[in-house]
This record gives structure tokens, C-alpha cells and sequence, in this order.
């Protein structure tokens, strides 16, 4: 696995972001939704953004800010139970959930994110050189077009067409 980038938004009480570079994730920490912005405008490699529970508010709103400018995988770190719209979240733990479960399903993620990414780059760059082909192809049927016409138009002066001319 290449190395990940994420993001992680919120306060980081549980020490999530130490324990996420202790095993060689390169993370970006934003401390406010206008940081959050920043970072995910001028980051396109970015394989997940995780996000510490905070109030209702800006939780659903760092969601809505991911999903808007990102197609990184979202995670929810709940610190309680308090209603909040968590459909939002790809994944979401409970504040019990042990760092050697969550990490290790956040680094599959991460993983299935890259390998995704990459088929997408794959495909992007075969649809390119098939649009190509199919551009030339066009190109050559009305060049191809364009020669029968005047081929046509040029055997009209002819006393007879070349298909009913005497044969042998």
C-alpha cells in the first residue's frame, strides 16, 4: 500500500492522529470547517478523512464539506449518542471501539480507496485513447465520404457509369 494521505478534522482527544502516523499514515490535521475547506480544495490525493464527533452542527456540516469537495471515504470517530445524521459516513465507530479494529479497517479502506483510484486513472486513460481512435476513424470516414462524392459527381459526365461499362 502506498503511503496514505488522510485527514482528520475535530479534536483529537483520543491521540487518533499519533497513533495514525505511528504506523505511517501522512495526516493533515484541520481544526476548523475553513481548514477543512483549505485542505481538501488543495489536496486531491487525499485516501480518507476521518472526523472526530464534535457538535451536531459542525460535524454534519465537515460531512457535507467532505462530500462536496472530496471523493475520500468519510469515517466518524462518535464521542456519545447524541442524534446526528450519520448516513452521511462511510464508516462510523463507537467511542469503544478498540485503535487496532479501527485502524485496521481504516487502512483496508484506505487500500480498497487507492486501488479504485487507480483502475479510475486506468480507465480514464483508456477512454482517452479510445475517443482518439474513434476521432480518427471519423476523421477518415468523411475524407472517405467526401472522395466518393466527388468520385460520383465526376462520373456523371461519363457516357456510361463505371458499372455498366463493357466488360472483355
Amino acid at each position: 500500500m502506498a503511503t496514505a494521505r488522510v485527514i482528520h478534522f475535530g479534536s483529537d482527544d483520543c491521540h487518533r492522529v499519533q497513533t495514525l502516523r505511528k504506523v505511517g499514515f501522512d495526516v493533515c490535521v484541520s481544526d476548523s470547517l475553513e481548514r477543512l475547506r483549505l485542505d481538501l480544495e488543495g489536496n486531491e490525493g487525499v485516501d480518507a478523512v476521518l472526523v472526530a464527533e464534535g457538535t451536531r452542527r459542525t460535524t454534519e456540516r465537515a460531512a457535507a464539506m467532505v462530500q462536496r469537495y472530496s471523493c475520500a471515504p468519510l469515517v466518524l470517530f462518535r464521542r456519545s449518542n447524541a442524534p446526528l445524521c450519520v448516513k452521511r459516513f462511510d464508516q462510523v465507530y463507537a467511542p469503544s471501539v478498540p485503535a487496532a479494529f479501527w485502524l485496521l479497517q481504516t487502512a483496508v479502506l484506505v487500500e480498497q480507496t487507492q486501488d479504485l483510484q487507480k483502475t479510475t486513472k486506468y480507465l480514464i486513460s483508456k477512454s482517452k485513447s479510445l475517443l482518439g481512435e474513434v476521432q480518427a476513424a471519423r476523421r477518415e470516414m468523411r475524407r472517405q465520404l467526401e472522395r466518393a462524392a466527388f468520385e460520383k459527381k465526376r462520373n456523371r459526365g461519363q457516357a456510361k457509369p463505371w458499372h455498366e461499362s463493357d466488360e472483355g
